[in-house]
């Protein structure tokens, strides 16, 4: 199994960041922004799958930052922007 990372980067503020990702499984994640200078975790109300490749990602105040995902590719061939190689020993959460 490869596991892959994407980012997704909100630059505009929102209580609700719908994320489209190359996976073809369940992402996981964790969402950072920057308060007073520092950067800091979020922890988000929920996060909702939409269909195979979006997630929707609510907070209960609007925000910017941006959310690491990791999961499997739907193909390793395409380039697509963002996406790197993990090592799943790697993956801390």
């Amino acid at each position: 199994m490869t596991f892959q990372a994407y980012t997704h980067v909100q630059s505009s503020p929102s209580t609700a960041w719908t994320i489209t990702h190359p996976f073809d499984s369940t992402p996981v994640g964790d969402v950072t922004t920057t308060l007073n200078g520092s950067t800091v975790t979020m922890i988000p109300l929920s996060i909702k799958n939409l269909n195979a490749t979006q997630i929707l990602v609510e907070f209960s105040v609007p925000i910017t930052g941006k959310m690491r995902l990791v999961g499997n590719v739907l193909n390793a061939t395409t380039g697509v922007s963002g996406i790197g190689s993990i090592d799943p020993g790697q993956i801390i959460f």
